[in-house]
């Protein structure tokens, strides 16, 4: 929250935590060795 306020904001790449902890506990669960992609978003503030 901090970045949104600071000089009008700082831009950011954000992931989903939540479901990469939701993939991580399934792979260790289902004993899986895979690389996978996490989903990413880039968040466009006032600093660019």
């Amino acid at each position: 929250m901090l970045k949104e306020v600071v000089e009008d904001g700082i831009t950011t790449i954000s992931t989903d935590f939540n479901l990469m902890g939701e993939r991580l506990a399934q792979m260790i669960l289902n004993n899986e060795q895979v690389k996978i992609e996490n989903p990413s978003s880039l968040i466009l503030r006032k600093s660019i």
